[in-house]
């Protein structure tokens, strides 16, 4: 049973990467299924329009993918595809899983831009990328983070432009959708 539902086009304007599908992700056969919480963050900040409403959650990355409800080539992955967990602190990324990430889809390497939703996300591309900062290791303001600001890797000859966001739901943060928004105008 194929259990991959990363959707990455050939030259992606972004690239949204998560942790690992949940059972439920996986049952209903599409990623972020479960919830509106990362389809309101992208509405608000204006990377998909509120035209997703209309649709079932099930098929949302699918439509968005193919170039539907948005002005940009996006594309939704997982760096773990085929670890089915719903609990994240259940889940380890080990070296080499955002390097095969690459491997398994060659369009990534050519994506102007690269959004890593979350700590694990974050550190684990790092372990491959050390130029990467650490989520610990993130800049502060006013002792805050600074989420959205971008930093850039180069594989296979290409530069991508990385931007390390929260995960939309699970944490405080108030106005997450502006840290969204930094990646358009970046």
């Amino acid at each position: 049973m194929k259990t991959s539902l990363n959707i990455i086009p050939d030259n992606p304007d972004l690239v949204i990467i998560a942790l690992n599908p949940t059972q439920e992700a996986i049952r209903n056969g599409g990623l972020f299924s479960r919830d509106k919480s990362l389809w309101n963050f992208l509405i608000r900040a204006g990377i998909i329009r509120d035209s997703i409403n209309d649709i079932n959650l099930k098929i949302r990355a699918k439509e968005v993918c193919s170039g539907l409800h948005t002005h940009l080539s996006i594309g939704i992955a997982d760096l773990l595809p085929s670890v089915i967990e719903s609990i994240s602190k259940n889940v380890q990324v080990n070296k080499g899983a955002a390097t095969d990430l690459f491997r398994e889809h060659p369009g990534l390497k050519n994506s102007k831009k690269i959004v890593l939703l979350g700590q694990k996300v974050v550190d684990g591309f790092s372990l491959d990328f050390p130029n990467l900062k650490k989520w610990r290791d993130l800049p502060k303001i006013e002792g805050k983070k600074a989420f959205g600001e971008a930093q850039e890797i180069e594989i296979a000859g290409s530069k991508v432009k990385i931007f390390t966001l929260p995960f939309p739901n699970g944490n405080n943060i108030p106005n997450k959708h502006e840290l969204y928004r930094k990646v358009l105008d970046d």
